[in-house]
């Protein structure tokens, strides 16, 4: 997805997509978006087709009942569908502005969503070692790699995961609260006009 503003005379100031070149609303569906200069794209590439078949999407999704999203969501969540819940939280999300039942349903489970998203993404939920600049743990290449059983690594890994996720929970509390903090804020200095 890309946030990138390309200005032409007479014309607002819309995002434009690298892959295909779309204008509007719709450019943050294009997938990996690489950093070259937007062009003209072959209509008949596979991130083209994919830019378009998320379109429909988008519009699909727009039009379902605020239940439905909800269910679909917490199936997701319960049959453990990573790849899917991902395609469907990015659908909705993007949806978000134009349809109100949407963003309350968003609203109603997105912390959970959020953790949930964060344990699968996280580079440690994977096996893969993770930088930690406090102290260095990562193995040398002088030592004995058959001294480190895999239930040791595991165990290392899952304590890494769970390290991670409880600085994500705390930085989400945080910012929710900070959020809080300001649109209370907000709310008293627009109260002192009125």
């Amino acid at each position: 997805m890309t946030d990138q503003v390309v200005t032409h005379p007479g014309r607002t100031e819309e995002p434009q997509c690298y892959n295909c070149g779309g204008m509007g609303h719709w450019a943050v569906a294009c997938p990996e978006p690489t950093r070259e200069t937007p062009a003209l794209k072959d209509p008949s590439s596979l991130n083209t087709a994919l830019h378009h078949l998320q379109q429909v999407m988008v519009r699909i999704i727009r039009r379902l009942p605020y239940i439905l999203h909800r269910t679909i969501l917490i199936l997701c969540l319960r049959r453990n569908r990573p790849r899917i819940l991902h395609s469907i939280i990015i659908l909705q999300v993007m949806g978000n502005n134009h349809y109100h039942p949407l963003r309350q349903a968003m609203d109603t489970i997105r912390l959970p969503l959020t953790l949930l998203l964060l344990s699968l993404t996280l580079p440690s939920s994977h096996g893969h070692r993770i930088r930690d600049h406090r102290k260095n743990t990562a193995v040398t290449p002088t030592q004995d790699k058959t001294a480190i059983n895999s239930s040791h690594l595991g165990q290392l890994t899952a304590d890494r995961t769970r390290k991670d996720l409880e600085v994500a929970i705390s930085v989400i509390i945080n910012g929710h609260s900070r959020l809080t903090e300001t649109l209370h804020r907000h709310r008293q200095s627009l109260a002192l006009f009125m």
